[in-house]
């Protein structure tokens, strides 16, 4: 059963379109699922426009590239309930942070979690 973050992570951020990627996905274990939801949640996050101000862009950054120890366990603890490694997560945030196509991004990802099917 394909992983939609690591099919997200394998491809390219130019190219990103989560709806064809979706297409092979089957939807599994609820619990690898949530977990899964709550990277791509804060993928969502990091997207946000750098002068909203609520908070959550911030945060989403730390909880990606913090080096306090307690808040790298828990992003380590998410990756491996989600399915996915940590490494290949946090460079794949790397590249959407570095992307002049973060609009197009989080409209892609957003569709992908927030669809009822």
């Amino acid at each position: 059963m394909p992983n939609i973050l690591s099919e997200l992570i394998e491809n390219k951020l130019d190219t990103l379109e989560v709806s064809k990627i979706r297409g092979g996905y089957v939807r599994g274990d609820p619990r690898m699922s949530l977990f899964n939801g709550v990277i791509l949640q804060a993928l969502l996050d990091i997207c946000r426009e750098e002068d909203c101000f609520d908070g959550d862009r911030e945060e989403a950054m730390e909880w990606f590239f913090s080096s306090i120890v307690s808040i790298k366990e828990n992003f380590e603890s998410v990756c491996d309930l989600a399915g996915v490694e940590m490494p290949r997560v946090k460079a794949f945030a790397y590249r959407i942070v570095n992307s002049d196509n973060k609009k197009t991004i989080r409209r892609q990802i957003s569709y992908y979690l927030h669809d009822e099917s």
